[in-house]
């Protein structure tokens, strides 16, 4: 006898009042993540409990599609991760054009510039006629 696993599909979520979609640029450790929303902009976010333990669970990590709730109790620009997408929930939110196409492919360039501290001596070498 087999067991047949059914395959769920889950539910489309897409961004209300307060909500923008972001993705995940690096992992900080201690379920927070450091995130650029759709405009550009960069924050910081921290994965809500029940996405992260329970039967419904979900590894959350760099280059994945998030959807960030803002926190309206303070003042600051504090977010929460409520969703991630898969992929097939990817394609469907670009098909209506929920996020740009070009969003999860655009990188940042980053410039890694290292300074010596000392000045490089420089040497002249003659090379005599033999």
């Amino acid at each position: 006898m087999s067991k047949r696993k059914t395959v769920k599909k889950s539910e489309m979520v897409y961004k209300d009042e307060g909500e923008e979609y972001a993705y995940v640029l690096a992992e900080k450790g201690n379920c927070r993540f450091e995130c650029r929303l759709v405009d550009g902009t960069l924050c910081m976010a921290k994965a809500k409990g029940s996405l992260i333990k329970g039967p419904k669970k979900n590894k959350i990590l760099k280059e994945d599609l998030v959807l960030l709730q803002l926190d309206m109790c303070t003042t600051e620009r504090k977010f929460y991760i409520i969703h991630k997408y898969d992929s097939d929930q990817i394609r469907l939110l670009k098909k209506c054009k929920e996020i740009p196409d070009t969003f999860m492919c655009e990188e940042k360039e980053s410039e890694i510039i290292f300074e010596n501290e000392e000045e490089d001596k420089k040497e002249e070498i003659i090379f005599d006629d033999i």
